[in-house]
């Protein structure tokens, strides 16, 4: 995590918006992005301890609001809720391993503050940055007093759950609520309208509710007393959790504007839109300063570029899959095959050297040896060396014994043959591996 935050004016943070009374906001009316501060979030519940459900509650509130959410947690909240089995646990688990959850191991409120300044989001907690931390008799400064020379008045604007109203520190226990599990923020307005045209939004919302249901449903089975249909049907949400998480991830970029459109956008707007190219594409670079003209034409050169990559990129692609295709024709001549029959050949292959790389060199010895000895029974008196061959395709056995590869060959290969089938199986394998005696 990077340490520092871009510098705001540099005073004193106790003489920021006390004075006044009032937030000052910068193109709030522009913020199409939620940061939520998690590890507090998960712990305004009624009960002791946390609750991973709020969060997810709280993901789902302001998505139907049309915002991208980003939701933040420290690593060693997600490690406590684990060990102790609190609320939600599981579907706090998925979502980091899935990357919907960012975490930090020091610092998740410095985390949230800078995500929420780099992508002019709003900031969801009850956390007021002011009070100091005490931990193992020593003391952590607040996030005010460690850091004076940020923009407090910004931050201050983008946080919903905090007030200053006057008084002498800010407060807590405003915007936002929680009942049960169920998190509710009835004041917040809808996002504003999307400056990037995208033919996949309705396809994104969608998305996104199966996600929401999935996580609902992962919470409702890990209330349930545990017992193997519980466990079997967890282990299948998560997996689908998984896949349409990466389906999520799979979704194109927005298309950038054309210049008509690049060419009626106000200042804000274009500023507005730097930030999102920003977030986007790391690389780009693009500079908030200057007037609108200058804008509109740092938006219309850069997207002017990043087509002409495209294009040429495009090309390129097309090109390698023309030779690819070539290859595999070439390939399939010399196999004896068809096209399409050499393709399903190499994508069982593909497949089985893919299952075989997920597991440990001990189960696959384990279950070689076990399908030889159920296989052959009394008849099993060999000690094998089991290993995958190079390219992680093909097992092979080797055996000290010369005269006994024949017994674990078997008449006309027969053993060897239902051997495989047997491993293939205990696998989870979509065709029978080949297995070698040497």
């Amino acid at each position: 995590m990077v340490n520092k935050l871009e510098r705001g004016l540099e005073r004193d943070s106790t003489q920021t918006c006390q004075q006044s009374g009032i937030n000052m906001s910068n193109n709030k009316s522009q913020r199409r992005t939620v940061v939520l501060d998690g590890s507090n979030i998960v712990a305004q519940g009624p009960s002791d301890g946390n609750d991973g459900n709020i969060l997810i509650s709280a993901i789902e509130c302001y998505e139907k609001l049309g915002y991208r959410v980003i939701p933040v947690m420290k690593a060693g909240t997600v490690w406590w809720m684990k060990k102790h089995k609190e609320p939600g646990h599981n579907i706090i688990k998925n979502m980091k391993e899935s990357g919907q959850l960012k975490t930090f191991d020091e610092g998740d409120d410095e985390g949230v503050i800078q995500l929420a300044k780099a992508n002019n989001a709003w900031i969801i907690t009850y956390d007021t940055f002011w009070h100091n931390k005490e931990k193992n008799g020593e003391t952590t400064l607040s996030e005010r007093k460690a850091h004076p020379d940020w923009d407090w008045d910004d931050i201050d604007s983008r946080t919903r759950g905090t007030e200053w109203n006057g008084g002498d520190r800010p407060r807590s226990g405003y915007h936002w609520s929680v009942v049960d599990s169920n998190f509710f923020d009835p004041t917040m307005r809808k996002a504003p309208r999307e400056l990037f045209p995208s033919e996949y939004v309705d396809f994104r919302d969608d998305v996104q509710v199966v996600i929401r249901r999935i996580n609902r449903m992962a919470g409702f089975l890990e209330s349930r007393d545990s017992d193997e249909l519980t466990e079997d049907m967890s282990n299948k949400v998560s997996e689908i959790h998984n896949q349409i998480n990466q389906v999520m991830q799979l979704m194109p970029p927005p298309e950038l504007p054309d210049i008509a459109t690049v060419n009626k956008l106000l200042v804000n707007e274009c500023k507005d839109l730097i930030r999102q190219i920003n977030e986007f594409d790391e690389e780009a670079n693009l500079t908030l300063s200057g007037k609108r003209d200058e804008l509109r034409k740092r938006i219309n050169d850069y997207c002017r570029n990043v087509k002409k990559s495209q294009a040429r990129a495009k090309a390129d692609k097309e090109a390698a899959k023309k030779a690819e295709e070539q290859a595999e024709k070439k390939a399939a001549k010399e196999a004896g095959m068809t096209l399409k029959s050499y393709r399903r050949r190499m994508n069982k292959i593909e497949e089985n050297r893919k299952a075989l790389g997920e597991k440990s060199a001990d189960d696959i010895s384990s279950i070689v040896v076990s399908s030889f000895e159920e296989t052959l029974g009394g008849d099993f008196k060999e000690s094998l060396k089991v290993s995958l061959d190079d390219t992680g395709q093909e097992i092979y056995c080797e055996t000290s014994l010369g005269g006994g590869k024949s017994i674990l060959i078997g008449k006309e290969g027969n053993t060897i043959r239902r051997v495989a089938q047997i491993v293939s199986k205990k696998l989870g394998l979509r065709s029978v591996v080949r297995i070698h005696i040497v």
